[in-house]
């Protein structure tokens, strides 16, 4: 935290004008609920100190200004909480892994919503997943109660449910042309594939709906790594939405490195621990990163990194970052050649053999080149 003043200047007198202080966030180590009220509440030790309470005065002018410009609703009195008795929701498990996915995008959607998810809402929902219900249909059930909840705060979520099934089911029995154009989650458009994706704040995990992605040459290795629920994308924003600005990573540096860290991650689910695997070099721009949930044996991140290649002799940081971003970079699948059809050849350097050539470039048949 820091506090100076700063000089300016009008009609040639110089006057000081008092800054407000300068607080770096610092979250908690857990996150906590999605909550659409927040509270401020400010005090002071010393009473008496003219200086902060004019500090607090000035701030407190700039947050009403703030609200008001962006219209958000401001109520002054206490406000009272109680614990409350619901339903743990935690304890809420599935045993297919894309109802698990939805449940917790569900609780990702607000505390309000939350709050609503009472024992009779469970059971119904418990009841649709064991009727062997098709996984789109679940996934989509949930996807709607989601977004139901974003422009319709004060709704029962059990009856709301119970109209969603019946909704789904009559539009599976007479699909209509925009109905049939969705992809199923087994069956997404082709060289594309839906993988979980999840928005980290300073305070909150927001688990969101599936994203339908490009596919890259380490998620089209099922065989290697299993299934595309292994695979997450993780992205790292402001409350708002918003970019992190250069001066919240001071604060923030402490969460960052716990997702970050080879031996940190974050939990999805139950169950599902996702660890910081790597990037593509436009996902790195914009705070977007792919994490790896192991299943040992086989699928590990060690293997992984195997697959990859030895990139050992990349000693700059940023060259070698860039070498393995590669492998994520979104290309097509098109054929695979055999490494006894492949012949490697000689650069062409320069008598020192300080520059080459033919860095990258590569020679290939037209008969393979049209296959």
């Amino acid at each position: 935290m820091g506090r100076g003043k700063r000089v300016v200047s009008q009609n040639r007198n110089t006057r000081q004008e008092p800054m407000i202080p300068i607080f770096y966030r610092k979250p908690a180590d857990q996150p906590y609920p999605y909550f659409s009220t927040i509270r401020f509440a400010v005090y002071l030790e010393r009473n008496k100190d003219k200086k902060a309470i004019h500090s607090i005065k000035l701030a407190f002018k700039y947050f009403i200004e703030f609200f008001r410009d962006n219209k958000i609703d401001i109520c002054f009195g206490s406000i009272k909480h109680e614990t409350s008795d619901n339903h743990e929701l935690s304890s809420v498990s599935f045993d297919n892994l894309y109802h698990n996915y939805s449940y917790q995008m569900m609780l990702s959607a607000g505390y309000r919503f939350q709050m609503g998810m009472t024992d009779k809402f469970h059971q119904e929902l418990l009841k649709l997943a064991e009727t062997k219900t098709e996984t789109d249909e679940f996934y989509r059930i949930c996807v709607y109660l989601c977004r139901y909840s974003s422009i319709n705060h004060y709704f029962d979520p059990t009856e709301e449910l119970r109209h969603a099934i019946s909704g789904y089911k009559r539009k599976a029995e007479t699909p209509t042309a925009g109905y049939s154009l969705i992809s199923n989650l087994r069956e997404p458009p082709e060289k594309h594939a839906f993988v979980p994706n999840v928005t980290v704040t300073p305070t909150t995990i927001q688990v969101k709906h599936l994203k339908l992605c490009k596919t890259n040459r380490i998620i089209r290795q099922n065989e290697q790594f299993g299934s595309v629920m292994n695979f997450a994308l993780i992205e790292f924003k402001d409350e708002n939405g918003g970019d992190l600005q250069t001066y919240d990573f001071k604060g923030l540096r402490h969460t960052l490195d716990k997702y970050l860290d080879k031996n940190g991650g974050l939990q999805i689910g139950k169950n599902r621990w996702y660890r910081y695997l790597h990037h593509s070099q436009s996902q790195l721009r914009s705070k977007q990163f792919w994490f790896y949930h192991e299943e040992y044996p086989d699928f590990t991140l060690e293997n992984v990194y195997k697959w990859m290649g030895n990139f050992d002799n990349e000693k700059v940081v940023a060259k070698h970052s860039a070498r393995i971003a590669q492998c994520f970079t979104s290309t097509e699948d098109t054929i695979r050649i055999p490494s006894k059809l492949v012949q490697y050849v000689k650069d062409i350097k320069t008598a020192n053999g300080r520059y080459t050539f033919t860095d990258g470039c590569g020679i290939i048949s037209q008969k393979l080149s049209r296959e």
